[in-house]
């Protein structure tokens, strides 16, 4: 072992403060045997006597005062350090900027996962935001955020993905249409009711559009909703029907709606998004766990979490 360390330092200096074995033992969380240890090989690599015994008690040498003093200067920097250490575990100084796809995701999914951020980091500032997904890939390229949420996005070369959970298409009815009680949506429906349609330029609504041309399906399409937060409305007021993820349909579950599933098996990846050359952070870490756990506990999925 190195003569010097800051473990045989630390129990220098708690020994000197003291002047007791016992007290310096329970300061530093260790048995009393093993600071006496400690202290027996430090004088030995030293070949210095810093302490000595008088009537049970101990006291420290002139050599002790000597080295108290030149390493006091030593001692106070260790206590920034420590202090240091200490506000990293906390988030103190430490500023954290999320944005969310809005409706559900912003809605449902982000409140508990801060809660889980700042039980984690009580110190930590967070910023939350809401914008669609390229309005967050272009605040993670400006750096204006940290941390992205967002859906159905295709490999980027300067993002990192993270996949929390997966989500399914759906199709939501109002309670009086036709097709309420059915127990699949057949895709043959789509051409013969009117329906709300996600837009083809965001991310899971492109993937839709495709999907739906490569199978020859004509939908009879009433309007265009950008925002999914608006269509489970929409579908109660205007008696239709419309596609729709199922996350974002069950938050509006309270509505007179029904939520039909669809006849194929259209899914797509919930994602948390990152700049490809950020470091790496402990936050980000609680903030997509939180994220998988909350999703699992939603959709009692059975989908492995543990890939990134």
């Amino acid at each position: 072992m190195r003569v010097l360390s800051l473990q045989r330092l630390e129990i220098f200096r708690t020994i000197y403060e003291t002047n007791n074995i016992s007290e310096a033992a329970r300061r530093l969380k260790l048995t009393q045997p093993t600071v006496s240890r400690h202290l027996r090989d430090f004088e030995a690599s030293l070949q210095i006597q810093l302490f000595m015994n008088e009537s049970g008690r101990i006291k420290p040498t002139w050599e002790a005062h000597r080295l108290f003093e030149e390493c006091r200067g030593s001692f106070e920097r260790l206590q920034q350090i420590e202090n240091a250490i200490s506000s990293i575990r906390e988030g103190r100084g430490e500023t954290l900027s999320l944005m969310s796809a809005p409706s559900f995701f912003a809605s449902n999914l982000l409140p508990p996962a801060i809660r889980d951020i700042l039980k984690a980091y009580p110190a930590i500032d967070v910023s939350v935001d809401v914008g669609n997904s390229a309005t967050q890939l272009q605040a993670l390229r400006e750096g204006t955020i940290d941390i992205g949420l967002v859906s159905g996005l295709r490999n980027i070369p300067d993002i990192d993905i993270h996949v929390v959970g997966i989500d399914r298409i759906m199709v939501v009815v109002s309670e009086d249409h036709p097709m309420a009680n059915a127990e699949v949506f057949p895709l043959e429906a789509l051409e013969e009711y009117s329906c709300i349609m996600p837009s083809p330029r965001a991310p899971i609504g492109g993937q839709i559009a495709r999907r739906f041309e490569e199978l020859g399906v004509k939908t009879n399409k009433l309007m265009t909703a950008v925002s999914p937060a608006i269509t489970p409305g929409l579908v109660q007021e205007l008696n239709c029907c419309a596609i729709l993820d199922h996350l974002t349909a069950a938050a509006f579950s309270h509505l007179s709606i029904k939520i039909v599933p669809l006849s194929i098996d259209l899914q797509f990846e919930v994602q948390v998004i990152e700049s490809t050359g950020s470091p790496k952070r402990a936050v980000t870490d609680v903030y997509i766990q939180s994220l998988r756990q909350i999703l699992k506990d939603i959709t009692h999925s059975s989908l492995d979490f543990s890939q990134t």
